[in-house]
C-alpha cells in the first residue's frame, strides 16, 4: 500500500485547518508531525539528496570546524546529530528532514514563499509512530541514543560503520540546539539516501497529504500574521526580522 493519501479536507483558512488536524487526531490516536509545502507536488526528499549534487561529508566536516565560533552554543565535537540539527538550520544541505508539532507553523511554511502563488500547496501529516514501526520495529519517537539514529548520524560523516543496519528512514526527536528549533516546535525525518517518503510501502498509510488551493494562500498568510505566525517569530533574529518587514511593504504594494 502506498504510503499516504490526500485527504478530502482542503485547507483554505482555521476552520479546516482544525478539520485537518481532528481527522489525524481520530484517525491515529494522537498528534502527528506537520510539514508545509508551496508547491504539493514537491517530494519528500532530504535536501543533501534532492539532486545528488551535494558533497554530503565534505560540506559537514567544513561546517563544524568553522562553525564552532560562530554559535553561541554549538554542539560537542563528536554529536554528529547535533551538528547535523544546526547545520540544517541554516541552510546546509543535510539528510535531515524538517517537521513541526504545530500544524500552524506547517501551514507558514506551505503559504509563507509569494512566489509560489499560482501553484497549490499542501500540509503533510505524518504517523511518525507508525514509520519508525515499519523502520525499525520500534513504535516510539527515536531519539539521539538510539543505535540506528547514531548510525545514521555518523554515516552522514562517512564515519566508520559500527554493523548497525541503517533503516531508509527514522523519525527522531531534536536537541534544542538552537533557538530557532525552539520557536519551530522542531521534529525530523532522518534519511539514508534518495528514496522518497511517499513511496515507502507499508500495510497502511503513514502520511496524509492536505491540499492547499493557490487562491487561498494570500488569505492564509494575512491571517497568520494577525496570529503572530510570521517569518520574525519563527526566525528570531536580525535576518528574520528584515525578511518579515520586507514581505509585509511588499505585500501591501502588490495590494488592489
Amino acid at each position: 500500500m502506498p504510503a499516504f493519501k490526500t485527504s478530502r479536507v482542503a485547507v483554505r483558512d482555521v476552520s479546516t485547518l482544525q478539520r485537518a488536524v481532528r481527522e489525524c487526531i481520530d484517525g491515529w490516536g494522537f498528534g502527528p508531525s506537520w510539514r508545509g509545502h508551496c508547491n504539493a507536488a514537491w517530494p519528500l526528499v532530504s535536501s543533501v539528496f534532492r539532486d545528488g549534487k551535494y558533497p554530503e561529508s565534505s560540506l559537514l566536516w567544513e561546517f563544524v570546524l568553522r562553525g564552532a565560533s560562530r554559535a553561541l552554543r554549538s554542539p560537542s565535537y563528536d554529536d554528529d546529530l547535533g551538528w547535523l540539527h544546526l547545520a540544517q538550520h541554516y541552510g546546509l544541505p543535510t539528510r535531515l528532514l524538517d517537521w513541526t508539532a504545530s500544524p500552524l507553523i506547517a501551514l507558514y511554511f506551505a503559504t509563507c514563499d509569494s512566489q509560489f502563488d499560482k501553484r497549490d500547496g499542501c500540509i503533510w501529516a505524518l504517523d511518525d509512530v507508525s514509520l519508525n514501526g515499519y523502520q525499525t520495529g520500534l513504535r516510539t519517537i527515536h531519539i539521539p541514543e538510539m543505535a540506528s539514529v547514531k548510525s545514521l548520524a555518523a554515516a552522514a560523516f562517512r564515519k566508520e560503520p559500527d554493523g548497525t543496519q541503517l533503516p531508509t528512514f527514522v523519525a527522531i526527536s531534536a536537541r534544542e540546539t538552537d533557538l530557532r528549533m525552539l520557536v519551530q516546535q522542531s521534529t525530523f525525518t532522518l534519511h539514508r539516501d534518495n528514496s522518497d517518503l511517499r513511496k515507502m510501502a507499508c500495510k497502511k498509510p503513514i502520511l496524509k497529504r492536505f491540499m492547499i488551493p493557490r487562491s487561498a494562500k494570500r488569505e492564509i498568510r494575512e491571517l497568520l500574521t494577525d496570529f503572530g505566525i510570521r517569518t520574525s517569530a519563527l526566525f528570531p533574529d536580525l535576518a528574520g526580522l528584515a525578511a518579515d518587514l520586507s514581505s509585509y511593504h511588499r505585500d501591501r504594494e502588490l495590494m488592489p
